[in-house]
């Protein structure tokens, strides 16, 4: 008989799965072997208390700061497009 468990990292996120032949009893493996798919496990945190899965919310990934040369490049097109609109509405 083939033992299959999932293997959590100490946030208890499901990191990987193990197909074992023998059972083990280890706080960071969790025993999945009914489960109809336990790679789909992978990602999702462990409820201890109500022996469950559940799937995180994602998180934001941090803006990711810009050169000087970029700040300049993007400030130079808003301005731009700022004196486009000013001449639009003096057109009207």
């Amino acid at each position: 008989m083939q033992y299959i468990y999932t293997q959590l990292n100490q946030a208890n996120i499901c990191i990987g799965v193990s197909y074992l032949a023998g059972k083990v009893i280890q706080d960071n493996l969790i025993d999945v072997s009914s489960h109809a798919d336990p790679h789909s496990l992978l990602g999702q945190a462990y409820d201890r208390d109500a022996d469950t899965f559940y799937t995180l919310a994602p998180q934001p990934l941090p803006p990711v700061p810009l050169t000087e040369e970029e700040q300049y490049r993007y400030q130079a097109i808003i301005n731009q497009e700022y004196l486009i609109a000013l001449e639009e509405i003096n057109a009207l």
